[in-house]
């Protein structure tokens, strides 16, 4: 009789050893799960980085310089959490066939850019204006005027490139002209 409750006792001992092992395992996974879960939230966005570059292009006829007049507007925002060095801002400013329908068409979807016929200026902004450095949700809007004859027959599609202080691409953005023309020249159309 001692041997069998002892045999039970010892029985007994196992499978509380082992539920305990297994409970100390799913604390281990538990735990495991919730540290993970808790830097994702907590630490995981302090190492994302990111700038948001675009731009708005407005065009018109400027009668005091007797040009046309495209005013162009460029916004860099630090999107990320962490602070972002710009170190310069390049631009291009092209000549492209504008898109347009064909007699027998009456929609046309136009997806990517249109052809270029040759480049007309290209530079780099002046690095106190957008260049620097971004900490966390800032931003910083430069104003650039460029003037350009209005009998053109292509439009103007401008490129900007921001670049961190390594020459990487840290974004860019394409906008383009709308037509302009003299006030005598669009009332006659």
């Amino acid at each position: 009789m001692e041997y069998n409750v002892r045999n039970n006792h010892s029985k007994f001992e196992r499978v509380v050893e082992t539920t305990n092992k297994a409970v100390q395992i799913v604390a281990l996974l538990a735990a495991g799960i919730w540290a993970l879960w808790t830097w994702k939230q907590a630490t995981a966005p302090s190492l994302k980085t990111g700038v948001g570059l675009w731009g708005d292009i407005n065009c018109r006829w400027d009668a005091s310089s007797e040009a046309c007049k495209a005013n162009v507007t460029v916004t860099i925002e630090n999107i990320g959490q962490r602070n972002v060095v710009v170190s310069r801002v390049k631009y291009e400013i092209s000549k492209a066939k504008p898109a347009g329908l064909e007699s027998d068409q009456t929609v046309k979807v136009v997806d990517g850019l249109p052809e270029s016929r040759g480049l007309v200026k290209e530079g780099d902004l002046d690095p106190q204006f957008l260049g620097g450095s971004y900490p966390p949700k800032t931003k910083y809007t430069w104003f650039l005027t460029v003037l350009f004859k209005p009998d053109m027959k292509e439009e103007l599609w401008f490129k900007f490139e921001a670049f961190d202080p390594n020459n990487k691409l840290l974004n860019f953005w394409y906008g383009s002209t709308t037509a302009c023309r003299r006030p005598n020249e669009a009332a006659s159309r």
